[in-house]
């Protein structure tokens, strides 16, 4: 009687929790009910989306093909460009979309990732489906992750998450399949870790989760006395599980050759305005290890970019200290319990750490900022395993109790990500939510000028002004920048002046010598003018990215009526 009075219980309590997620899963997805919604033009959507004739021209062989082939700022995501060009072939050029088909693509990778890791915790004789539901539920509510679904230009997150998952659920069956179905698992599991890089580049060490899921599921059994590093075989088994991985090895191999092929451009010296050296880089990563932590546990302030504190040296600053003790902090625990044959720690926080250094910065890719909310999309999945071995740590007495706090808190963070997806529908309401987090970020500020200049020049001029006052100044293309704001400001001496101690250090630079041009031609020099455009069109040094502005110059400067304004195009 008591017995069948327990499964009546649970199956009462399952009830409940099954619809508190609905209803969770509903509200999250509420703000989708009313419009409107409109790329980010100003924030990659326009080169992603609106002018990107990749995804818009008619599904065929020839342009799927074209896909493989091609390159594009700096990343090399085929599967991300095929989707965006379903979607484009199914509703047309609509952002609203692309968001609801993420969204979409987000909740599978929930149930996906419940699925892994209820099977994980049941291979290792630890079954926990209710805290790894919960954990999943807390996951796929957080305000972390709304980036991924109220961004256009993030889906390919969601995307390489699903392919991600994928493997890693078709490795673990790999794992207890009969040794002829093994190999096809094993395969497939492979061939989904491939796609899932082809979708974007940050899932490119996702094979470390298959290295990390393999050694708790070898070692879940051994004695806390003969820990796996202690056996005199330790290097021959190694050898021997690396051969038998060798088609992740090869795929990673690669991959990595491909992604380091696409981000030429993305890893120069001048592809952003702002250059870290390696040191800093490397410090850089301390940061970024931390970040995430400190989101999910606190999601306060979240926005689209997060500026570089004015120094990245770990001492010079309370963050980076802190960081840095928190990640040599949560290191000594995890290794402390390996020690003691628990290498779950150890593996799931070595998985964190991988999947956060392809977006860490440690090899520069374009544009440098401190964190984005997107990076967290991979590594905060180990939260899924955690949750479930806190709640498996609470008394069966208090498991309703726990179970309780688990649902309000997915509710109160649900609620959270409406109040931040809403600030993704259009490009002012992102931009002015970030202004109002950090108002010194001066990139956002830049983004504020460029989006208001046509309809609310007033507005943007004094953005301009802020940009200006909080702009760095290190650097060539630091230089350049704060030299354009001055153009825009209509301040040219302060510009040229800049423009001419720039071309001292500099006088092969293409950036340089046209502007250079543009200040000769606003002093009344027009063949110096025209020298510099000639020289720069033709034997400029630098990232241009194609920009055609010395040949668009001297085209002006030859047709050039003095009793008319100057019109030049200056380059940053």
């Amino acid at each position: 009687m008591s017995r069948s009075l327990c499964h009546v219980t649970m199956l009462r309590d399952s009830v409940v929790v099954a619809a508190w997620t609905c209803l969770v899963a509903a509200y999250y997805a509420s703000p989708f009910v009313r419009g409107p919604w409109e790329f980010i033009g100003a924030w990659d959507d326009s080169i992603n989306f609106v002018d990107n004739a990749l995804i818009q021209h008619p599904l065929s062989l020839a342009s799927v093909g074209t896909m493989f082939q091609t390159v594009k700022i700096n990343v090399y995501e085929p599967l991300a460009w095929l989707l965006k060009a379903l979607v484009h072939s199914a509703f047309g050029m609509d952002s609203y979309a692309v968001r609801v088909a993420t969204l979409g693509i987000h909740l599978v990778n929930a149930t996906v990732l419940y699925a892994t890791a209820a099977r994980l915790l049941r291979m290792l004789h630890r079954p926990a489906p209710l805290g790894c539901f919960l954990g999943t539920l807390v996951y796929a509510v957080h305000p972390i992750h709304v980036e991924i679904v109220g961004w256009p230009s993030a889906q390919p997150y969601a995307l390489a998450m699903l392919f991600t998952l994928l493997s890693f659920y078709t490795h673990l069956e790999s794992v207890d399949a009969t040794k002829s179905r093994r190999v096809w698992s094993s395969i497939l599991s492979v061939g989904l870790y491939v796609c899932s890089v082809l979708s974007k580049s940050a899932a490119i060490l996702a094979p470390v989760g298959i290295v990390a899921m393999d050694v708790v599921l070898a070692t879940s059994h051994e004695k806390a006395t003969h820990p796996p590093w202690r056996h005199k075989d330790l290097v021959r088994r190694w050898v021997r599980y690396g051969a038998s991985q060798g088609g992740y090895v090869l795929a990673m191999a690669g991959l990595v050759s491909v992604t380091w092929h696409a981000n030429a451009d993305g890893a120069a010296v001048d592809s952003d305005i702002i250059h870290l050296t390696l040191s800093e880089r490397a410090m850089k990563v301390v940061f970024v290890l931390m970040w995430p932590i400190r989101m999910f546990l606190w999601p306060t302030c979240l926005r689209f970019h997060y500026q570089l504190p004015p120094s990245l040296h770990v001492l010079d600053n309370s963050l980076g200290l802190l960081s840095a003790a928190a990640v040599v902090a949560i290191t000594v625990a995890c290794l402390s319990r390996a020690r003691a044959g628990r290498l779950d720690g150890l593996a799931g926080w070595m998985f964190y750490i991988a999947m956060l250094l392809p977006v860490s910065g440690l090899v520069q890719h374009g544009l440098i900022v401190l964190a984005a909310d997107r990076y967290a999309y991979f590594s905060t999945i180990v939260v899924v395993g955690a949750i479930a071995a806190v709640f498996e740590c609470v008394p069966r007495s208090h498991r309703r109790c726990a179970v309780g706090v688990c649902c309000v808190a997915a509710l109160s963070l649900a609620h959270v990500s409406v109040l931040q997806l809403e600030s993704w529908r259009t490009s002012e309401s992102v931009f002015q939510h970030g202004r109002k987090a950090d108002p010194t970020d001066w990139r956002i500020l830049d983004r504020l000028h460029e989006l208001l200049l046509e309809t609310r020049p007033t507005d943007a001029t004094l953005y301009l002004q802020q940009t200006l006052a909080y702009s760095p100044r290190r650097g060539l293309k630091a230089q350049l920048h704060v030299a354009k704001c001055y153009m825009l400001l209509g301040q040219t001496n302060d510009a040229c002046a800049i423009y001419a101690a720039l071309y001292v250090d500099h006088p092969t630079y293409a950036h340089v010598l046209n502007n250079m041009g543009v200040c000769a031609w606003k002093h009344g020099r027009l063949r110096a003018a025209r020298d510099y455009f000639v020289e720069a069109a033709t034997h400029g040094t630098g990232l241009t990215r194609g920009d055609t502005s010395p040949q668009t110059n001297l085209a002006l400067v030859d047709e050039w009526n003095p009793r008319t304004r100057i019109v030049a195009r200056i380059m940053w």
